[in-house]
């Protein structure tokens, strides 16, 4: 099992959890260079930079295969290591991060729905009914129920037809 802290942090942040975790098996917590206790290289500290420190980390340790656990910047590392070695990867575990996205075009109107404040002011106005290609909410249509009456009519004629 490896352990990945996030941005700003250091191994030490995960030395509640490693007692326990180590119960039923390996578990290692590294510093990510420019971090903690490890050296602070002058470079760009980049993901692919990072990915292939994890992987270094895993060879050098002769692990083929391993549980990642990743926190904010560790959690976007430990999808990214997932997403280009699936092999190396036994399950993944992610807290807080973002996931890595692949190129992708997005239309304006999903693009406004997604900027804070105003995605949610469109889909609880109604406003997103004109604005909102159906397809992109028709999957919601049976997780509503618990939602608040404004959203699930809005959700509903914008899902319908």
């Amino acid at each position: 099992m490896l352990l990945i802290h996030g941005l700003g942090d250091e191994a030490d942040t995960w030395r509640h959890l490693i007692t326990p975790l180590s119960a039923d098996r390996r578990v290692v917590a590294l510093d990510l260079p420019g971090f903690g206790r490890c050296d602070k290289p002058e470079r760009p500290y980049t993901i692919p930079f990072f990915q292939n420190i994890v992987i270094e980390l895993l060879d050098t340790l002769a692990i083929q295969r391993a549980v990642l656990i990743g926190h904010s910047l560790g959690a976007v590392l430990a999808h990214s290591v997932a997403l280009n070695y699936p092999e190396r990867v036994e399950r993944l575990i992610l807290i807080d991060g973002s996931l890595v996205a692949r190129a992708q075009k997005i239309d304006l109107a999903t693009m406004f729905f997604l900027l804070p404040g105003l995605g949610e002011w469109l889909y609880a106005s109604g406003v997103a009914c004109a604005v909102i290609p159906r397809r992109h909410i028709r999957h919601l249509r049976p997780t509503m129920d618990d939602w608040p009456s404004c959203l699930r009519r809005t959700a509903r004629s914008c899902s319908s037809g």
